[in-house]
């Protein structure tokens, strides 16, 4: 069998490192992101004052059934504020279309649980986690956040927020098992090379901003 001469050797090793760049990109992105769990505080009696928390938003049904991510995000943010632990939470989510609004739909839910409106704000633009944390300082002034959601979403976000430096710190919401989440987990690895794009080598932003406004019960 003939061998491969010089400029096909170069050829066949380009391919494999080209072939082998997504998983060098998914292993760094992985191993960057999960270091910043060491924002993450344990549980509630560990949680010091904070005026604001970034409830990141999500779809509150999914196939006409209960997302568990949306139902655990609330609780946690439910258990923070009658604990004292928060003054005010900015829900940031998308509303690209009429018919779908995460902020809300959430706004709808907290209300129910009892939490008053006159300490929530609702930030419609935040179409992904970079521009919900960007925003949080760039439109509401807030330059020290709690991030909430789940705690693959809250390292993502936390590690968006510092390197922009933004003092962010998460509070998980109760993390979700069985298949039907396994898809969200599976999607969470293109998400974090993404963030690592976007951070370190796009300098992506926001895709609206706009004037600076309030936020409600402060």
């Amino acid at each position: 069998m003939r061998r491969p001469n010089k400029w096909q050797m170069i050829i066949i090793l380009a391919a494999l490192c080209l072939a082998g760049l997504p998983l060098l990109l998914i292993y760094m992105s992985h191993k960057r992101i999960e270091s910043y769990g060491a924002y993450l505080y344990p549980n509630l009696e560990a949680v010091p004052p904070f005026d604001v928390a970034l409830l990141l938003g999500t779809t509150k049904s999914v196939f006409g059934r209960p997302n568990r991510f949306y139902q655990y995000r609330l609780q946690a943010v439910t258990e923070l504020f009658f604990a004292g632990k928060i003054k005010a939470i900015l829900i940031s989510g998308d509303n690209a279309q009429k018919s779908y609004n995460e902020p809300v739909d959430m706004k709808k839910d907290l209300l129910k649980l009892g939490i008053p409106e006159s300490v929530l704000t609702l930030d419609y633009a935040g179409f992904s986690t970079l521009d919900s944390v960007l925003r949080a300082k760039r439109i509401f002034g807030q330059n020290r956040l709690l991030v909430v959601s789940q705690p693959f979403h809250c390292k993502r976000a936390i590690y968006i927020a510092r390197r922009h430096r933004i003092e962010a710190y998460g509070f998980p919401a109760k993390d979700v098992t069985g298949p039907a989440a396994q898809k969200t987990y599976s999607r969470e690895y293109l998400a974090r090379v993404k963030a690592l794009l976007d951070v370190e080598i796009l300098n992506s932003q926001p895709r609206f901003l706009g004037k600076p406004e309030m936020v409600n019960g402060l």
